[in-house]
């Protein structure tokens, strides 16, 4: 199983894959860097960034948005978790986030060693289908039923340690290891990749600002695992095999070897990625949303805000968790995981961006005066939508939701429905490349040199046709 995986790594080229997935993986880039640059706007991001001082001064990656280099592994670290801070990165299936680990990695070790355009987008793309593949083989979001009633719920002792191996395998591709050597890039990543940390996570309170996992540690495990297979260093290249295999490792309830063994382009599943609207975690978009839609049906009739007397929210059963539900966020990380915050920033009609998570605007009067109008409740058709998905056998995650809304303003109802997202893959919400570039700007607004954001997107459209992405890489720097 894993000499299989890795000769689809190893194999992969870019001619062989078609012209719609090599324009996700160069979406997937502009996306992920732009996620990144836009954390160094709050404290949180800061801080994540301070990180960099651990790795010591001067390295062949850029880090960015700062004025320093590192090496490959140092700089995958720091970007890969500045990429995760707004909870704005891309989603895959609603229950993970592949482009965090995935692309932060390719770019270091892509930049350390002056690889061409084509080499990233192939290795993004060959991380992003291993990491799809091993993800789904391992559920961690599950479905289960008391007594008639039907709960959704995350695993108590999972973790999402694959998508370091996705990491690795990026890595390997970007470092043109064979098949063998891929393989033992494997081993040694799955070795290094972080403990599963998700159902500690659910009982950590105060929320850590590590969230329920460190990006960094999955992006930099794969550069070194890849880096010491290049020296011959041996791993265990048979880490996903047999009943010992890593997803006992990783503290996974099951594994369907199946759906990991599914041959690349059957299907691409950097296809389905879908990409963020809002800087909060996915699981409570259908809410916002519907929210957007209701007060939109409010203020048409003549209503303004100060006429909302309630906003009632319909969810699936997870959402009613403590920290979905939390109604005193205090920093970043609880208030991108508050429904009642966001639905109230949506309700007051403030424009996504970084600020949405600075202690200014957690602390606004009017912020909290509408969160006290926001209640939850479970909507049945949502959750029984989602486990049905949950159900299917090698399927983990969903992509079907639901929310509904009823908004009370001068005593009359206002209701909407939402059951498709904006920025998912399907035609109709599925983000332009336009809509992609302008959240680019937004979040790299003050970061960046002047005109290197504006430079950077065009290269990034001409990725493929690029020798060696140093030169793109280093517009990178503050």
């Amino acid at each position: 199983m894993t000499r299989t995986l890795a000769e689809a790594v190893s194999s992969l080229s870019f001619e062989r894959m078609p012209k719609a997935v090599r324009e996700r993986a160069q979406q997937l880039i502009l996306d992920t860097v732009g996620c990144a640059l836009g954390a160094r706007a709050i404290a949180e991001g800061r801080r994540h960034a301070a990180a960099a001082s651990l790795f010591g001064a001067g390295g062949t990656a850029t880090c960015w948005g700062s004025a320093g280099n590192m090496g490959p592994a140092g700089a995958a670290f720091v970007n890969a978790n500045l990429a995760n801070v707004l909870d704005l990165d891309e989603t895959f299936r609603n229950f993970t986030h592949i482009g965090a680990a995935v692309v932060p990695a390719v770019l270091a070790v892509a930049e350390a060693h002056g690889r061409s355009g084509r080499d990233v987008i192939t290795g993004v793309v060959a991380g992003y289908e291993v990491a799809a593949r091993l993800g789904l083989a391992m559920p961690i979001l599950g479905a289960s039923q008391k007594k008639g009633a039907v709960s959704i719920s995350w695993s108590k002792a999972g973790g999402q340690g694959w998508l370091a191996l996705g990491a690795g395998a990026a890595a390997a591709r970007i470092l043109g290891l064979d098949a063998g050597r891929t393989a033992h890039a494997l081993g040694i990543t799955a070795f290094a990749a972080p403990l599963p940390t998700l159902g500690r996570w659910w009982h950590a309170f105060p929320m850590p600002m590590t969230k329920y996992l460190l990006y960094g540690s999955m992006a930099a495990a794969g550069v070194i695992g890849a880096g010491m297979a290049a020296e011959d260093v041996t791993g265990d290249a048979q880490v996903l095999d047999g009943e010992s295999g890593f997803w006992t490792m990783t503290g996974a309830s099951a594994f369907h070897p199946a759906t990991a063994m599914t041959p690349f382009g059957h299907p691409w599943w950097i296809l389905r990625a879908a990409f963020k609207p809002y800087p909060c975690t996915r699981q409570i978009h259908w809410a916002l949303d519907a929210v957007a839609q209701a007060i939109t049906a409010a203020r048409t009739a003549g209503f303004g805000l100060d006429a909302i007397t309630d906003i009632d929210i319909g969810v699936q059963n997870a959402v009613l968790g403590p920290h979905y539900q939390n109604r005193n966020p205090t920093d970043a990380p609880t208030a991108s995981f508050s429904l009642p915050y966001t639905a109230a920033l949506v309700a007051l009609g403030v424009e996504p961006s970084a600020q949405w998570l600075a202690p200014e605007t957690i602390a606004r009067a009017d912020v909290r005066a509408m969160m006290r109008r926001v209640r939850s409740r479970e909507e049945k058709r949502a959750t029984t939508m989602i486990a049905r998905q949950l159900a299917e056998p090698g399927m983990a995650g969903f992509e079907e939701g639901l929310a509904t809304v009823t908004l009370t303003a001068g005593g009359r109802r206002f209701t909407a429905e939402v059951a498709r997202l904006r920025g998912d893959p399907e035609p109709g919400v599925r983000f332009s490349q336009s809509e992609i570039e302008e959240k680019f700007c937004r979040y790299s607004a003050g970061v960046l040199r002047p005109g290197a954001a504006e430079r950077f997107i065009e290269g990034c459209r001409a990725l493929d046709l690029t020798s060696d992405v140093r030169p793109l890489l280093q517009l990178l720097a503050a």
